[in-house]
């Protein structure tokens, strides 16, 4: 079954060799007609332009199209950093079987919160690029979409994600969007590599668990680096030691045993699949933390019940967890306790 198969997935020409590629970026006198790139206004940005590939290109040709790009800036334009401005690549999922891109997933978040780090220090927990460390929401509902082979669960909710799975009903890609915007062309050129690279690596693997055991078998360093290869590995690591490198491949293990375990890629008919039954709902990962926190409140609440009466008129007062969010109470237990809340 290919991932153009599922609902919600746009089926476009090409195949996952080839990328597409947008620049956002802030200055003055920035070129405004290229050969190779549609050139946009961003409302986002403060005196920005963003610049998009007319067209999805093999890597030589991308190559070719960041040289022209860097020419015509180095040229005549004054660029200014901007954390406002980042770099977007897509890759075209489309055309691949669901169980390989399946464990292209599992290979990239392994990695994610490294090849975050690489692409800049404002670029970690970061709203508009929020990596599966600081929401696994994100985990949770991917392995919702493959389950129910419906990729309409990842709604506009996720568009902020590191990885953008909402771009699938778009264009029928992934869009990874952590990249800040540096005018360094070489770093331009590296992160579709690196992607592709771990697409690639994916393929090594008969069965997604495969993945999971081998990082328990031989550690999250050769993990990392049978993943991204010693190069790429070497790149993104930077001057981080390996001791650091080793807790955040760590994490990024964790995180994806979870579709690794869960995500069930056979063809099978939704309603005769008790996991999707349960869990398949639309999540805000903005507001999921939030109730987190009030439902621990709440149960707190619950287990230090000296008073009642005071207990059923708060229950009457605020009768679902929703409005404990939209009312951003704080419970203090120990205010419960002398029944003063």
């Amino acid at each position: 079954m290919r991932v153009a198969d599922c609902q919600g997935v746009r089926l476009t020409d090409g195949d996952a060799s080839k990328i597409g590629f947008e620049i956002e970026m802030e200055g003055k006198c920035l070129p405004a007609n290229l050969p190779s790139w549609r050139v946009e206004a961003d409302h986002s940005l403060y005196n920005g332009l963003e610049y998009v590939l007319y067209k999805p290109m093999p890597l030589n040709g991308f190559d070719r199209a960041c040289d022209e790009l860097m020419h015509n800036i180095n040229k005549k334009s004054e660029f200014k950093y901007s954390p406002r401005a980042g770099i977007h690549c897509h890759i075209n999922v489309a055309p691949l079987s669901l169980d390989h891109f399946v464990k292209f997933i599992v290979c990239y978040y392994i990695v994610e919160e490294l090849l975050v780090g690489w692409c800049g220090k404002n670029r970690e927990n970061n709203l508009f690029c929020l990596r599966a460390v600081d929401t696994d929401e994100v985990i949770e509902q991917f392995v919702v979409s493959c389950c129910n082979k419906d990729f309409t669960y990842m709604d506009e909710n996720f568009r902020y994600a590191a990885m953008n799975f909402n771009s699938l009903q778009k264009f029928g890609t992934v869009e990874f969007r952590a990249m800040e915007t540096r005018l360094n062309v070489e770093d331009w050129k590296i992160l579709p590599r690196i992607l592709h690279r771990t697409l690639k690596s994916s393929l090594k693997f008969q069965d997604v668990k495969d993945i999971i055991t081998q990082g328990s078998l031989n550690g999250p360093i050769d993990m990392a680096r049978d993943i991204l290869g010693e190069d790429y590995f070497d790149i993104i690591k930077g001057n981080k030691d390996l001791q650091a490198v080793e807790s955040i491949i760590f994490r990024g293990i964790r995180l994806a045993q979870e579709i690794a375990f869960l995500a069930n890629t056979q063809e099978v008919e939704k309603s005769t699949n008790p996991f999707a039954m349960h869990v398949a709902r639309h999540i805000n990962p903005y507001e999921v933390k939030a109730k987190e926190y009030f439902a621990d409140e709440l149960e707190g609440l619950q287990r230090h019940r000296p008073h009642e009466a005071r207990y059923q008129d708060f229950i009457k007062k605020v009768p679902d967890i929703n409005d404990l969010v939209v009312a951003g109470r704080h419970i203090d237990f120990n205010d419960v306790d002398k029944g003063e809340f």
